[in-house]
């Protein structure tokens, strides 16, 4: 109040006095918000601060008619309500977007939120698992606004849900309930945390996005949970210890919520996605693996084992490889070089051998060359040269028949051992376990008969058996 007498001091002139046109024109006209106003007039050479011209166009804009509202409250385990609100934060000084995804329980309060750039489907049901297994449970019913990472559309008063999260709904056993358009007040407790959200952003720095949701964990906690709620009057960590028993128990196996999808590395070990290639270790090459796709991350699986992970690129090559898959790489093509070349100079015999292998094995040849030299190794360069020869004759182009074939001719098998250790056809049979040769195998030293001495001892030992069935 002024004192008696006193004269009313003259308000100066406002750092938004050249711009209130403009600004008027964008408020009314145009609908903008306040934020690109704010950076539109800064464009224009505006120096002032947000605040004054968020105070001017508040007191311009029509004030609408609020609808009524019924404030309700649910029991406790009923229900839990989710939505998203983007936002613009520095993130190690760069502006960067940024969108939350935020997750109330109805009677405690409890709170969880969790920050991403980008927020599909398959993120949602990550943060829904992430928030659930940090709960311990899930509500009976979880109210949603008609947010396409849920919704596909409503056909009669029916919601169809998105297939991938109608398998969340289902796994974890819970209700979905999609509200009418617009009817915000229909999930006003977790429409309101995120002025709580707006003030823990303004009130803190972050230098990466791992950061800002660590630093959201610990707010959460250690003040949100702790406060006494407006509405309840109570604690949240109170609250939600009475209502944990009242929740759905978690399945005994998590929700498997990346996207995955069949795909084939090629001779260039490497997977596609979204016109990007990302590599694999350079033995997998030529391989079907399962192509994995969550948060901005890539990992290939090959049965439950994970071979490769990266971080998903929208710039630079076209072609992604970890220094460590081209190390491999450099090291396995020397290896390839130098373990043919050993191989083939056993002989013509090793080299026909070879060339089998290279058109029945493809790129897994120099495997089999390999154990084939670990086995010359063992019984000597003339025993694998003889198993080599009947193996070529065969076409049994691998290394346990190569082992095989040695281990029956060093017991002197008749012709049928052959034929039996390759499966009948050629082919070595599935069901016989491979043999290393090496206790059966004699050592290097042994003397060894021709080729032509076996072949007499084969036929000798079939005309003495035919002999005996005809004398029967």
């Amino acid at each position: 109040m002024l004192q008696k007498g006193a004269k009313p001091k003259k308000r100066g002139p406002s750092k938004l006095d050249d711009y209130r046109a403009v600004i008027r024109f964008k408020a009314l006209e145009d609908d903008w918000q306040i934020r690109q106003i704010f950076k539109y007039l800064r464009e224009l050479g505006y120096e002032g601060g947000e605040t004054i011209l968020r105070q001017y166009v508040r007191k311009i804009r029509p004030k609408p008619a609020r609808r009524p509202a019924l404030r309700f409250e649910t029991d406790r385990g009923v229900q839990g309500q989710v939505d998203l609100s983007p936002y613009e934060i520095e993130l190690g000084g760069v502006l960067t977007a940024v969108i939350c995804f935020s997750f109330v329980l109805c009677w405690s309060r409890w709170r969880f939120f969790w920050f991403a750039k980008q927020l599909d489907r398959f993120m949602v049901m990550w943060c829904h698992r992430m928030a659930f297994e940090e709960l311990g449970g899930m509500p009976a019913h979880i109210l949603y606004d008609q947010m396409k990472q849920v919704l596909i559309a409503v056909i009669d008063g029916e919601t169809v849900l998105q297939d991938d999260f109608a398998r969340l709904v289902g796994h974890y056993g819970f209700s979905a309930r999609v509200l009418e358009a617009g009817y915000k007040e229909g999930k006003g407790k977790v429409e309101k945390p995120f002025q709580d959200v707006e003030t823990f952003l303004r009130h803190h720095s972050f230098h990466s996005l791992d950061d800002l949701n660590e630093k959201a964990y610990r707010w959460r906690h250690e003040e949100l949970h702790v406060t006494p709620h407006r509405t309840t009057d109570d604690k949240p960590a109170d609250r939600v210890i009475a209502e944990r028993p009242h929740l759905l128990e978690l399945p005994g196996e998590p929700f498997r919520c990346e996207q995955r999808q069949r795909a084939h590395t090629g001779k260039h070990f490497h997977v596609e996605h979204l016109g990007r290639f990302y590599s694999v270790p350079p033995e997998y090459a030529d391989r079907w693996v399962t192509r994995c796709v969550l948060g901005g991350r890539l990992w290939v699986e090959l049965g439950n084992e994970v071979i490769s992970e990266h971080e998903l690129r929208t710039d630079g090559a076209k072609f992604v490889t970890l220094p460590e898959h081209e190390d491999a790489f450099r090291k396995m093509g020397t290896r390839k070089k130098s373990t043919r070349k050993a191989f083939v100079a056993m002989g013509p015999a090793a080299e026909r051998f070879a060339e089998g292998l290279d058109r029945t094995q493809a790129g897994a040849s120099t495997y089999h060359m390999t154990q084939i030299l670990k086995l010359v190794r063992r019984i000597g360069t003339k025993r694998v040269l003889d198993a080599l020869r009947y193996a070529t004759g065969y076409e049994a182009f691998h290394h346990t028949a190569v082992a095989r074939i040695a281990r029956v001719r060093r017991h002197q098998a008749t012709s049928g051992a052959v034929q039996d250790a390759l499966g009948g056809d050629g082919h070595e049979r599935p069901q016989l376990p491979p043999t290393t040769a090496e206790s059966d195998c004699a050592d290097a030293s042994s003397p060894q008969r021709p080729l032509d001495r076996y072949d007499a001892l084969i036929r000798d030992k079939f005309r003495a058996a035919k002999e005996q069935d005809d004398g029967k």
